[in-house]
């Protein structure tokens, strides 16, 4: 076995090399890494040669790993999500040391909830607070894995995280309804659910929000009709984009931005209202957690 200094193998080769075995094309690497292709090729050949194992098999479009380098991609795959944890959790045992909580938003809410967060930083500025931006999904996953102490969360798009969870209440609004303005319904003054019957809507995929259809569901069969799913789309910044036909809606809430544009007709739903929640873990005993959830909503 050949014998080497691992000092020798840089963090950039080991990257470099994970992504040529996920994309199994150098140029494809070469674009997404903006390094030129010599240099990429260079770059593995170096670890090639460093190692002392041969990791691609360059003759076969696209590349092939060899059973050394199939190897590598899997063991460093793990060893580098747990770097990238492992950094993580540190920064939220600096956050907790120094007097801190960290909070999860939706990237596609209104820009309301920063302004919120940071009034309310100002007003205890003993708090240091740590504000992570990210999807459905993944914020979901950083709650339930302590990466995050307390996040926002729409009410209406699920009821519960389950038993190990608190909620509060911080904000309320009219549920709204999103649509180009060729379709007929945009010229109504006020629209209720009943007047939805016949309109396909726009979802977030299943995928992205296991329950995304679940209230639309609820409340379409209490007015006595089945909705008619247009399109499901991969988040919630694309739900206002994918509107294409007059007979598409949104249904969405005053939490999120990008509604304000010229081509888009917005109502509030007549009956139907959006509640913003903030969700912690009971078990976590972070002090801060109960006195956000009590007055944040005075900054909302």
């Amino acid at each position: 076995m050949k014998r080497f200094n691992y000092f020798d193998v840089s963090m950039q080769q080991i990257l470099l090399f994970l992504s040529v075995a996920q994309e199994r094309n150098f140029s494809k690497v070469s674009e997404k890494m903006n390094i030129a292709q010599p240099a990429l090729s260079k770059k593995i050949a170096g670890l090639e040669e460093t190692l002392g194992l041969k990791l691609f098999e360059r003759a076969s479009r696209p590349v092939r790993l060899t059973p050394a380098g199939a190897y590598l991609f899997s063991e460093w795959t793990a060893l580098l999500e747990a770097y990238e944890n492992s950094i993580e959790k540190a920064c939220d045992l600096r956050t907790s040391a120094e007097g801190g909580m960290s909070i999860g938003c939706l990237d596609s809410l209104n820009p309301r909830y920063s302004f919120a967060i940071q009034a309310f930083c100002e007003a205890y500025p003993k708090l240091n607070c740590r504000v992570e931006y990210c999807q459905f999904s993944e914020m979901r996953q950083k709650l339930v894995d302590g990466h995050i102490d307390m996040a926002f969360w729409p009410r209406s798009t699920e009821t519960s995280f389950g038993g190990d969870f608190c909620h509060k209440e911080v904000f309320s609004s009219p549920m709204l309804v999103c649509m180009l303005k060729n379709n007929p319904l945009s010229a109504q003054k006020s629209i209720t659910i009943h007047d939805l019957r016949g309109q396909k809507f726009i979802l977030i995929s299943p995928e992205e929000k296991a329950d995304s259809a679940d209230f639309l569901l609820r409340i379409c069969r209490k007015a006595g009709f089945t909705p008619e799913i247009a399109r499901y789309v991969p988040n919630a910044h694309a739900l206002i984009l994918a509107l294409r036909g007059p007979d598409e809606v949104v249904l969405c809430d005053h939490f999120l931005s990008g509604i304000d544009h010229p081509q888009i007709a917005v109502f509030e739903l007549e009956g139907i209202q959006s509640i913003m929640d903030v969700v912690w873990k009971k078990d976590n005993k972070n002090p801060w957690l109960a006195l956000f959830a009590e007055k944040i909503g005075a900054f909302l």
